[in-house]
């Protein structure tokens, strides 16, 4: 009588487990909310806006509390804020957004997300922002696992007239780990003497589609 409680409270605990449900809330703009409820050992996780009409997001809030978290890929998200809700991700190994936000300003976060493998960001940055984006070094000494990054920066006019490509290599410093650095269709027409140095902390450096290279790679 006694194994077999105590099989059945083993079976309660291991069902209690699996069963628990962790709440990721995305904050609207218009002050409304949406509570997605999701499995506290999920590994993947993607968030996208359904259609061009869907409600401007301005914050995710709970992401932290999924310690198994291993790939976040956020596409195609009306998402209108800094994205300094993924500072802080130590689990996440490949993270993938794609950002049209108006105020986003710096991609410091970067730093913070110790596990990080791989990198895919498309971002578009506000001209009034351009200088101190640029200036502005992402110190990615901590990030050890680092094997591919791809990288695409763009620049959104003050007049609001359109974009152009921002043309420059991402700065980042103290890279670790040689990973393949993929600027495919950045605008790119030259290399400072800086910029040169700088890739050499990568193992390959991939310039398809740039004016630099005209459909060649460079190592």
């Amino acid at each position: 009588m006694k194994k077999f409680f105590l099989v059945l409270l083993s079976l309660f605990i291991l069902f209690s487990v699996k069963a628990k449900e962790l709440e990721l809330r995305k904050i609207y703009v218009d002050g409304t909310e949406e509570v997605l409820l999701l499995d506290d050992n999920t590994d993947t996780i993607v968030l996208y806006s359904s259609d061009a009409n869907s409600k401007e997001v301005k914050d995710i809030i709970g992401l932290n509390q999924f310690k198994n978290l291993k790939i976040l890929d956020i596409p195609m998200l009306r998402y209108n804020g800094d994205w300094q809700f993924l500072a802080g991700l130590t689990t996440v190994r490949i993270l993938g957004f794609s950002s049209d936000s108006e105020k986003l300003k710096s991609i410091k976060f970067l730093e913070s997300l110790t596990s990080l493998e791989t990198l895919d960001c498309k971002l578009l940055i506000r001209e009034e922002y351009k200088e101190s984006f640029l200036s502005e070094k992402i110190d990615l000494r901590n990030l050890k696992n680092l094997k591919n990054i791809y990288y695409k920066c763009r620049i959104w006019k003050n007049d609001s007239s359109g974009w152009y490509y921002l043309g420059r290599i991402p700065n980042f410093i103290n890279v670790k780990n040689k990973p393949i650095l993929d600027l495919n269709n950045n605008g790119i027409e030259y290399l400072t003497s800086r910029e040169k140095k700088m890739l050499k902390q990568y193992s390959e450096v991939n310039f398809y589609s740039n004016p630099i290279t005209n459909n060649k790679k460079t190592k």
